[in-house]
């Protein structure tokens, strides 16, 4: 039998020693560790990660498999963990990790063609670099790469705020027909209402709706909502609705019926946390008052890239993003006039945008008195909320749903038919427990147990004789007051006292044994129990009796029983996984049952969905009779709006519908024929760790709130049935509410909307002469002191690494003035990060993929996952290498390009042989269109035409080298070196970052194998970072050439190159203080004045978006173009890598040669010394560029460090006189190279064979290395 299948009488076991895994899932040992110690494990690293403490130590009293768990869940955690003592002393240890620091890595060549060292060396002899420049370049400022400076700064000064700054029409320029909703009078009012009171009565169907919405539990509660919103007391309401109270379509429909029974105008703005949720409930309002969706006076919604409706819509329905952006522009007075209700529903769920939004709103509604804030939730805490808007009204308003019965893990394992390992699935059988009883006890006393039983049934009733019997009988079981013998059996007939007692219809010695453990569902040899022999003597009340106690034993016998299958089942499967296979065979089994309704699935994430809709699919008919066809709808933020609409149609009979879900389907949204949730009580969670700056994207428990709004899905048309598949135990130890999103996200895109919000309210301030309303009039001016006033505020530290962030894009200056740069960023609806990348493809002229790349950023891959995973990963290798090779985002580029060259007519098909999501494309056509409105009002693109506009600023999209590396330079400071062969041999491709951390690329990457060249170096640009369950991760990535790093670094600096062979031909640059790229000393200085340059051009398109550049900065635009599109990102073809080769093996004999003369040191000191003359010859250069080089000499990182000067002093004496002159310039540096390396040489030569430094000079012959242009593998090589 199979380890999945069941046995001949049905019932699901596993084989003795097996684990299972879920579907698709590599098989995992897992532990025999208990729930409830994986529970109190996971609180104690929990407490730990949210203190300040940086070290936690487990008691030693924790078995070997339990510090195993602490082991494995540290690394979910990034802790670093040990165990330490011995024997019964030996404890574990866990650390928060620190931040590390990557040693500054070898040297690696900077390759420049003729044709790049001709354009820089034309551009640089028209435009010769400043003294002020170059003592930028050499000091390796920061402030050069920010678009920020000091006052008076040439380049980069601050932005005073008034540049380009653009007004918008609220409706996006599109007026509809009719008045804005607040301007309507009594005349239009009436009128809305005759229509809207014509309009239901005039159907059948809206009468029915009309009856349906007065038979909800809010209706009741209208008046009392109505009175709390218009009170004057308070701006601010919340009403608390238990779920199925129709609190989401109701409200606003009050709020407008309210006002317009006093004849005044409203809008009601109401937010959703998802797009789904707004869009949805737009249109059940709207068919609740008969209208057409978007009709003037009626009911609208906006979300991301849609909208229908207006500045007349009475209901307006958007996401909290939205609305939060809308409350950030600087024309807010015009905003918020046209506004009169916000209603933020689904407030318990915490989303990010939500709590900052309260900041705003609580500041900002003493500005704005007309304006009135309802918060609602069904499971709102109400104490919190309350007291944050100073004790505001609250209103409670009872639900309605249908009864829903609860199964846990337990109960689903026994309806599956789980069994243990014993076999039967049932603990061991009574007769074999009593059995190994009696062989303990004294044969005799058993006798004379079995002669009272006798006895006692052989008496006549009501004798006296039987009396006496009786009497004797209790005296020999009770066996000096310890009951032993009570449940031993009549040897011949198999009959006990409690048989005999019940027979007899003895009542009183029937109480007494069952009161000192008589078992009542033992069977003499007949098979007759207790009841049975009360029965068939006709004594009822006897019957009665051990009838209530056999119903309890019985009881308490399935309990013992599922918890044995419980901690079998809990031994043999990963915790922290989705037993797919589980829910597969619960499905199955309501199916069997023909159990009629749509089911809901909630699971955690795509992988799981695309998994479990890949089996149902196989098996349609769900493995029961044919006439009852599964319809498998996802519903995911994957999924195209028009499918996940599907979802709420009804089937035809006798198709039945099951919804495989994310917690997108937790609220707000009402699939009304759903009678059965099936909850796996897991979701991703997204975390973000302040102490790394690394999010976390995990599996991870729901809270409580969470698992009751799930369970209220199921009972909304009827009675219900709500399978948790997670344990009771687990359940009482989940959160009672989920940790808000502010707690667990980055801050950068939040705290840069606080400086343009702080903007727009100084603007108001200045309109009306009145105080500034938010940030700065209660003396909290700093990013940090404005989030800090949230519900919950995050750790600081989070909020700060936000602004550092913000401060190394240039959006924000050093005391968190708001730049030019931030203003323009803040208007995206998008990352900051992706933002600027958008600028820098406006910079080189190659916007259009830039633009694609940066919306699929922002939104999703297209590639489809799930059973076609395998076959989309290969469309994606194929376009990858179309778009020149190396980047995954250019892979989604070139999708999109060849989707839109396929027309309208053909876009289906390119999309399936290309195994790519249409709806995706859709949506990242719609978003690259609102990008490139918004572009055209800041004045970054000419008006007219999208398209037309986008064209003209893309006129190199062609140049395949130039776009990877315009967009790795978008990505910085986000990359990564790639590791070499030697140094992660058998493995993925692998990423070190500056700070010391190891990235792998996900398994989808088309990078996934891509590794450097030994001597070479390759790196990687790409936009997030995640913590996966045992390591960094990285889904997306974009080969980068060491050229757009040296021009997009946030610090550049120029130093020495103290290798012997190299220092007379060859400086340095330094980025971000790790890697050191040798750069021509001809090249040096240009290289690095030229990234001053292309700074200077960025923040002049900046700061006037619409004015050409100088002819200084377009020049150097020019070269940095020449450059980047000739040397490209990363791709190096043979030559270049020939060349870096053979620069490596000069390097090696050079190092040869310094080890033959230390060798022969002790021996022939004047010889050494000899030697060394020659080897360290003095530096020379030409003419033209010597005063460049030796400016930047003069500069501080040269001067001598103390221990240099010491050895120096120590050694002079050995030098002849002539030599220390001829070298006075170079030599101590050589010296102290000299020492370094002699010293680098003794720890190699202790090395282990086969052992190789990452620092220094050694390296072992490699086999022959086929490289990109000889394999076509595009921009796989290394950095040159």
């Amino acid at each position: 039998m199979n380890q999945s299948e069941p046995d001949k009488a049905g019932t699901w076991r596993l084989k003795e020693g097996e684990t299972r895994c879920p579907v698709g899932a590599e098989r995992t040992f897992v532990r025999p560790v208990g729930e409830e110690s994986r529970i109190t494990l996971s609180a104690q690293l929990e407490q730990f990660q949210a203190s300040d403490e940086e070290k936690y130590v487990f008691p030693p009293t924790l078995s070997n498999h339990e510090r195993a768990v602490v082991h494995s869940e540290c690394r979910k955690y990034g802790f670093t963990s040990q165990s330490e003592g011995q024997g019964a002393q030996r404890c574990i240890h866990v650390y928060k990790p620190k931040k590390k620091t990557e040693e500054e890595s070898d040297s690696f060549p900077f390759v420049l063609s003729g044709a790049s060292r001709t354009a820089i060396e034309d551009y640089f002899a028209q435009f010769p670099p400043t003294e002020a420049e170059l003592t930028t370049a050499a000091s390796g400022s920061a402030e050069a790469s920010k678009g920020q400076g000091k006052a008076g700064d040439q380049f980069f000064a601050r932005g005073d705020g008034n540049e380009n700054r653009v007004r918008y029409s609220h409706d996006g320029g599109k007026r509809l027909k009719g008045i804005r909703a607040m301007e309507m009078g009594e005349t239009e009012i009436k009128g809305e209402v005759a229509a809207l009171s014509k309009r239901l009565g005039s159907t059948p169907a809206l009468r029915e709706l009309t009856a349906k919405r007065a038979a909800l539990p809010v209706a009741d509660f209208k008046q009392q909502i109505c009175d709390a919103v218009d009170s004057a007391e308070s701006q601010v309401v919340c009403i608390a609705g238990e779920t199925g109270c129709g609190k989401t379509t109701q409200v606003p429909q009050f709020l407008v019926e309210r006002c317009w029974s006093q004849g005044r105008g409203c809008r009601v703005l109401c937010t959703q946390p998802r797009p789904i949720s707004a869009m949805t409930v737009s249109k059940r309002v709207a068919a609740e008052r008969g209208e057409t969706l978007g009709a003037p006076a009626g009911v609208g919604y906006m979300v991301r890239n849609d909208k229908s409706g207006g500045l007349e819509s009475s209901i307006m329905f958007c996401t909290n993003s939205v609305l939060l952006r809308r409350l950030t522009r600087y024309d807010l007075r015009d905003e918020l006039a046209d506004v009169s209700h916000i209603v933020i529903d689904e407030i318990h769920e915490r989303d990010l945008y939500a709590d900052f939004m309260l900041i705003v709103l609580k500041d900002l509604l003493p500005t704005f008195p007309h304006l009135k804030l309802v918060l609602m939730s069904a499971t709102l805490n109400i104490t919190a909320f309350s007291a944050y808007f100073d004790n505001c009204t609250v209103v409670h308003v009872p639900g309605f749903t249908y009864p829903v019965q609860d199964f846990f893990l337990e109960d689903a394992l026994s309806l599956v038919g789980f069994a243990t390992t014993a076999g039967s699935g049932q603990l061991p059988a009574r007769s074999e427990r009593i059995h190994a009883e009696l062989e303990e006890m004294d044969p005799a006393e058993l006798e004379a147990v079995g002669a009272a039983i006798m006895e006692a049934f052989m008496s006549e009733d009501g004798s006296a004789a039987q009396d006496a019997a009786f009497a004797t009988l209790m005296s020999v079981v009770e066996y000096e007051g310890t009951w032993e013998y009570v449940n031993v059996p009549h040897g011949k007939t198999g009959a006990t006292a409690l048989m005999v007692a019940a027979g007899k219809g003895r009542v009183a010695e029937v109480a007494t044994l069952l009161e000192h453990g008589a078992d009542p569902l033992m069977q003499s040899h007949d098979g007759s129990s207790c009841r049975h022999w009360a029965e068939r003597f006709h004594h009822e009340d006897a019957a009665a009796l051990v009838e209530a106690r056999e119903v309890a034993a019985l009881q308490l016998e399935e309990e013992e029983e599922a918890k044995a299958a419980l901690a079998e089942y809990q031994r043999s499967f990963d915790p922290n996984e989705v037993d797919l296979e589980l829910v597969h065979k619960l499905l199955k089994y309501l199916y069997a049952h023909e159990l009629e309704g749509a089911v809901l699935v909630f699971l955690p994430g795509w992988f799981e969905i695309s998994r479990l809709q890949e089996k149902l699919l196989e098996c349609s008919v769900m493995g029961c009779r044919t006439e009852h066809p599964a319809l498998v709808l996802p519903l995911h933020s994957q999924v195209a709006a028009a499918e996940q609409q599907r979802v709420f149609d009804r089937p035809t009979a006798p198709t039945r519908k099951i919804i495989l879900a994310t917690n997108i389907g937790e609220s707000a949204i009402t699939i009304d024929d759903v009678v059965f949730v099936v909850d796996s009580g897991r979701l991703k969670e997204k975390s973000y760790d302040p102490h790394t700056g690394v999010a976390t994207l995990q599996s991870a428990w729901v809270s409580q709130a969470s698992a009751r709004q799930r369970r209220g899905r199921a009972g909304r048309c009827q009675a219900g049935f709500c399978f948790r598949l997670f344990s009771r135990t687990r359940f009482k130890a989940m959160a009672n509410y989920q940790l808000p999103e502010i707690k667990r996200s980055p801050l950068e895109e939040l705290s840069l909307q606080v400086k343009l919000l702080e903007d727009a309210r100084q603007e108001h301030a200045q309109a009306t002469g009145g105080p500034v309303p938010v940030g700065l009039h209660d003396g909290v001016g700093s990013v940090v002191g404005f989030i800090n006033k949230a519900v919950e505020p995050p750790l600081e530290k989070a909020v700060q690494n936000a602004v550092q962030v913000l401060q190394n894009l240039g959006a924000l200056t050093g005391d968190e003035a708001l730049t030019s740069l931030g203003r323009h960023l803040a208007a995206l609806p998008m990352a900051p990060a992706v933002g600027k990348m958008l600028l820098y493809g406006l910079l080189f002229d190659v916007l259009a993929p830039v633009l694609a790349a940066a919306c699929f950023t922002a939104h999703k891959p297209p590639f489809l996952g799930g059973q076609n995973a395998a076959a989309a990963d290969a469309s994606k290798q194929r376009l990858s290498e179309q778009a020149g090779g190396g980047s995954d985002h250019l892979a989604c580029v070139a999708a999109l390009e060849g989707w839109e060259a396929a027309g309208a007519s053909g876009r289906e098909a390119f999309a399936r042989s290309h195994h790519l999501g249409s709806g995706v494309l859709n949506s990242v056509v719609r978003m690259r269109d609102q990008l490139v409105e918004e572009l055209q009002a800041r004045g970054f693109l000419k008006p007219g035409g999208t398209q037309t506009a986008l064209a003209a600023a893309s006129k190199l999209k062609g140049e395949k080298k130039l776009v990877a590396a315009v967009l790795g330079m978008g990505m910085y400071p986000l990359y990564g070196r790639a590791q070499t062969e030697l140094e992660n041999v058998g493995r993925t491709a692998t990423l070190v970052t500056g700070g010391g951390d190891k990235i792998r690329l996900h398994k989808s990457s088309v990078n996934l194998n891509v590794m450097a060249p030994g001597g070479a170096a390759l790196f990687m640009a790409f936009q997030e970072v995640t913590r996966t369950e045992a390591f960094l991760s990285v889904k997306d990535a974009t080969c980068l050439g060491p050229h757009g790093l040296a021009l997009a670094a946030i610090t550049l600096r120029v130093a020495e190159d103290q290798r012997a062979t190299s220092a007379q031909t060859h400086g340095l640059l330094v980025v971000d203080d790790w890697l050191s790229f040798r750069v021509p000393l001809a090249a040096l200085t240009h290289v690095a004045c030229l990234r001053l340059r292309v700074f200077a051009a960025l923040n002049s398109k900046v700061h006037r978006p619409g004015k050409p550049l100088s002819a200084c900065e377009a020049g150097a635009l020019k070269a940095a173009t020449q450059v980047l599109g000739t040397e490209g990102s990363g791709s190096g073809d043979a030559q270049q890598v020939d060349e870096a080769r053979q620069s490596e093996q000069q390097h090696r004999q050079s190092y040869d040669m310094m080890r033959q003369a230390q060798q022969q040191q002790q021996r022939q000191p004047a010889q050494v010394q000899q030697h060394l003359q020659t080897y360290m010859g003095a530096m020379t250069q030409r003419q033209q560029h010597q005063h460049h080089y030796h400016h930047l000499q003069r500069q501080p990182q040269y001067s001598q460090q103390p221990q240099q000067q010491q050895y120096l002093q120590q050694r002079q004496y050995q030098q002849p006189s002539h030599m220390y002159q001829q070298q006075q310039q170079y030599h101590p540096q050589h010296l102290y190279q000299q020492q370094q390396q002699h010293q680098q040489q003794q720890q190699y030569q202790q090395l282990p064979q086969g052992r190789i430094p990452q620092q220094g000079y050694q390296q072992q012959q490699q086999p022959p290395r086929q490289y990109p242009s000889q394999r076509g593998g595009g921009r796989y090589g290394g950095g040159y």
